[in-house]
């Protein structure tokens, strides 16, 4: 068995979002294509999945048809199958197809949530709260299902430039508040740095990093991987010394 480097978590869960985010901005693939990409991920040994988006099929083409992947998929037990919802008709949409999860997401800038889902933040924090209200009960056998709060521009803005680490801890406690189960920093800029990431990181609560600690991070600019480092080794840091 490999050994941990010191300083590092013995365990971090990994979802993988390529059957979502992967193939969201692409120009559609077939339905069966993406049910055997997810039965494909599942065999090699991921446990949570984010296997589609339930959104306008006229607004993101190549979401279309994410029922038919959620019905079409050979369940393996012990692997969590996620959807993306964008408001509560998506999260209905999600639950009657039988995920396991969801993730909604939220931006910690005001323009981008404003061009991306069409509100301010203010009202996306309210539409968790429906979400998380509605998956309380929604869950396999009835009990409670994980609602993820995906914050993008976590850690700068397109429009706004900058975004100040204690305005992401804020919006964080704010979703959590709203019934969000956990919370993920989106890099969804490309911009993140290990300064950055652990900048954000430093102005949230003990709490909340004892709790969850989530990061999505891109390789706009070769950095994913470093960055991705630096989050496991502060992570590591803060939690041990609560």
């Amino acid at each position: 068995m490999a050994t941990v480097p010191a300083g590092l978590p013995e365990r971090v869960t990994i979802r993988d979002v390529g059957p979502r985010d992967g193939l969201q901005p692409e120009a559609p693939v077939p339905v069966a294509d993406r049910i055997r990409l997810v039965d494909a991920l599942a065999a090699a040994g991921l446990a949570t999945i984010e296997a589609a988006a339930f959104v306008s099929p006229k607004a993101v083409p190549a979401m279309a048809g994410a029922g038919e992947v959620l019905a079409g998929i050979d369940r393996r037990p012990g692997v969590t199958y996620v959807a993306l919802v964008p408001n509560l008709r998506g999260a209905e949409l999600a639950l009657a197809a039988g995920v396991d999860a969801l993730t909604v997401t939220i931006s910690a800038s005001e323009t981008y949530n404003r061009r991306n889902v069409g509100m301010g933040t203010d009202d996306s924090v309210a539409v968790i709260a429906d979400i998380a209200a509605l998956a309380a009960c929604g869950g396999p056998g009835g009990g409670p299902m994980a609602v993820d709060a995906v914050i993008s521009c976590s850690f700068g803005s397109p429009y706004e430039g900058e975004v100040a680490p204690a305005a992401v801890a804020d919006l964080a406690e704010r979703v959590r508040a709203a019934g969000a189960t956990t919370a993920t920093y989106a890099d969804t800029t490309g911009t993140a740095t290990p300064r950055r990431i652990h900048d954000l990181l430093d102005a949230l609560d003990a709490a909340a990093l004892a709790r969850d600690v989530g990061l999505h991070l891109h390789d706009t600019r070769g950095t994913a991987l470093v960055n991705a480092y630096a989050g496991l080794a502060a992570v590591d840091v803060y939690i041990g010394a609560t």
